[in-house]
């Protein structure tokens, strides 16, 4: 066949704007510049990334649930084990620690071996443990329970959004991953209902709060057990091009497209075999991680390093301790608590509208909520009146909230499938070693009688993430996902 019917054919395509009635190109050359991104453009948005992206924002809000039991813990845990304010911040510090393990382990086993059963292992985990920690007996014993615990939300922050986006069209990428937050946020929402109503009226509320919180985590697992679905990107990179190719046929059906028709399992591995690496060595974690420190990647990695450790520094710490600050300031910290998770909402509606805007993107979207974000901070810190403060708290979550989502969205899209899920964890490693720092700052600074200080810190912090975020110079917007190194 001539170049000039080959590029005929190729420009006929769906994939390259031409119609889908039952076209099927038999050229196999042409296919071998066809990616998995040009595979589920043409299969689109459908039921089956419908049920993935509830099946995401259900272990958000399952993760959400867990992970905010620490701002409503203090004054009971305190009480029933005598501690002193410092004494307590050991707990929710040391879980940073556990942490960082779990997300490396479940990551690299994840990269590994595959996406499915370290999801529900993690899943799973954190329930068992969640719910074995409503019944400790002692201080350290509750410390021990809550590091086992750890281990499990470590791995699911470095699963969640590597695995979903996986399954996404490119156009959908980014306004999907991050209304997944908008799902964990009525994970909040519910947490703040069930510790308003527990904690208060029983005795050992707080027991009971915490084992409400652990069950959803092992419903979830049940769900993933059913929706039992490996990524196909995943599985092109390992060379198991024809379970690949089997899973994307289920897709297409369960979106009611025929992928027989847009091209045959020959022209499908014709055409993924520059990216099987079934022959490829398998590295071990940290040489695979010391791949997003090379050349190609070093801008992006120094750049995102300072951005996450200051989200953990701005949204982490000021999420636990912010309700703390302005209960000195007069406000109800539940009543703080809660709002902070309807003001996300709005956020999160604002961040999936305009990060799909070919002006805007991910880039000035990060840039513009952090800014925001500093601006709110500072504005607290010189403006403390009964009118200002809780509006100003509404701005605050509104606009440093979302940036997690988006930061897991653009980590997960500029680094390839074979190490995404260990890129994602070196990222959630930082919070959560920023986190464990930041914990021990936030109540050195909640201590000091100048109560324009704590919002200040934070501004300044935010400040730095904005400039971090100018130094990005890769845009993902509607690019495809890259599988191999």
């Amino acid at each position: 066949m001539e170049q000039s019917e080959k590029t005929s054919l190729l420009s006929t395509h769906p994939i390259n704007g031409g119609s889908d009635n039952n076209v099927t190109v038999r050229s196999t050359n042409q296919y071998t510049k066809l990616t998995a991104d040009d595979i589920l453009n043409y299969i689109g948005m459908g039921p089956f990334q419908l049920i993935a992206f509830l099946l995401t924002s259900l272990t958000y809000l399952s993760y959400a649930l867990d992970s905010s039991i620490f701002v409503f813990l203090t004054d009971s845990v305190m009480q029933e084990f005598n501690l002193t304010q410092t004494y307590y911040t050991v707990l929710p510090a040391t879980t940073g620690l556990s942490n960082v393990f779990g997300a490396f382990f479940f990551s690299y086993m994840t990269d590994r071996f595959g996406r499915v059963w370290p999801y529900m292992l993690c899943l799973i985990w954190i329930g068992v443990f969640s719910v074995a920690s409503a019944f400790a007996t002692s201080f350290p014993l509750l410390i021990a329970m809550r590091l086992l615990a750890s281990l499990g939300i470590g791995g699911v922050n470095g699963l969640t959004f590597p695995t979903l986006v996986e399954f996404l069209p490119v156009k959908n990428r980014g306004k999907i991953s991050v209304l997944v937050l908008l799902i964990g946020s009525i994970g909040t929402v519910v947490s703040t209902g069930l510790a308003w109503w527990l904690i208060p009226n029983y005795t050992d509320g707080w027991r009971y709060y915490i084992a409400a919180c652990g069950v959803p985590m092992i419903l979830v697992a049940l769900f993933r057990l059913v929706f039992y679905f490996e990524s196909p990107r995943y599985l092109i990179t390992r060379g198991k091009t024809l379970k690949a190719w089997k899973i994307f046929r289920i897709i297409g059906k369960f979106n009611f497209k025929d992928l027989m028709k847009y091209m045959s399992f020959n022209e499908f591995k014709n055409a993924m075999e520059d990216d099987q690496t079934s022959n490829m060595k398998q590295k071990v974690i940290f040489l695979q991680l010391l791949e997003i420190f090379k050349p190609k990647y070093l801008r992006i990695t120094l750049s995102l390093t300072v951005i996450n450790i200051t989200e953990s520094f701005g949204y982490l710490s000021s999420q636990l301790f912010l309700p703390e600050f302005v209960e000195k300031l007069n406000v109800d910290k539940y009543f703080t608590v809660l709002v902070s998770a309807l003001a996300q909402i709005p956020g999160l509606l604002l961040m999936s509208i305009i990060i799909e805007w070919p002006r805007v993107g991910r880039l000035n979207t990060l840039r513009l909520f952090a800014i925001l974000s500093a601006v709110s901070f500072l504005l607290l810190a010189l403006i403390q009146t009964d009118i200002s403060i809780p509006v100003l708290v509404v701005f605050i979550y509104f606009s440093s909230c979302p940036n997690l989502s988006l930061i897991y969205t653009y980590v997960s899209e500029v680094y390839p499938t074979q190490i995404r899920s260990v890129s994602t964890a070196y990222f959630y490693t930082l919070q959560a070693l920023s986190y464990l720092v930041g914990a021990f700052i936030s109540n050195a600074v909640l201590t000091v009688r100048f109560h324009w200080l704590f919002p200040a810190v934070w501004s300044l912090i935010f400040c730095i993430q904005f400039i971090a975020a100018l130094a990005l110079n890769y845009e993902p917007y509607n690019k495809k996902l890259k599988d191999t190194l």
